[in-house]
């Protein structure tokens, strides 16, 4: 990952932060149970999982469809594919030891969780990489989302 995939990543992170700080005046009482439930990296991942998987009524895959928008939305020198089917992609959690895998055919999407400070092991997010690599895809299209918190704790990935 270059520096500029970093700001790009940085800018999604910052831009849901921001969306989350101005929805606030909208809810009358903030409650959130995955985080009364005390869920670590790993449930929190399921369910975030299976929320991009909820197909609506006509086999569309919605909130992966806008997932998908909102990161165009925040890369400036790639994007992926905003005409291709959301049912053209599988998920996954725990696949080779990466939080989250969603792929199609041309693309690949890594969702490594860090909501909870949990530490990077060695080269993480480039082994990651190369696994995906190794699956056909080319590094052009595995995109990388590193999911924190607050948006402050940074990957450790060498470029």
């Amino acid at each position: 990952m270059n520096e500029n995939d970093k700001v790009l990543l940085a800018n999604i992170i910052t831009a849901f932060l921001q969306a989350q700080k101005d929805n606030q005046r909208f809810l009358h009482y903030n409650l959130n149970l995955i985080e009364e439930c005390h869920a670590n990296e790993n449930a929190h991942t399921r369910i975030l999982l299976k929320l991009l998987n909820f197909e609506d009524s006509n086999g569309d895959k919605i909130f992966l469809k806008d997932f998908i928008l909102l990161l165009n939305e925040q890369l400036e020198k790639y994007s992926i594919a905003e005409n291709s089917k959301s049912q053209s992609y599988s998920i996954a959690g725990q696949f080779a030891y990466i939080d989250g895998y969603i792929c199609s055919e041309e693309y690949a999407i890594i969702l490594e969780n860090k909501i909870n400070g949990a530490v990077d092991q060695f080269e993480q997010i480039q082994s990651y990489i190369q696994k995906i690599e190794n699956q056909t895809y080319n590094v052009d299209k595995i995109f990388v989302v590193y999911l924190t918190n607050d948006g402050s704790k940074k990957s450790q990935m060498k470029v």
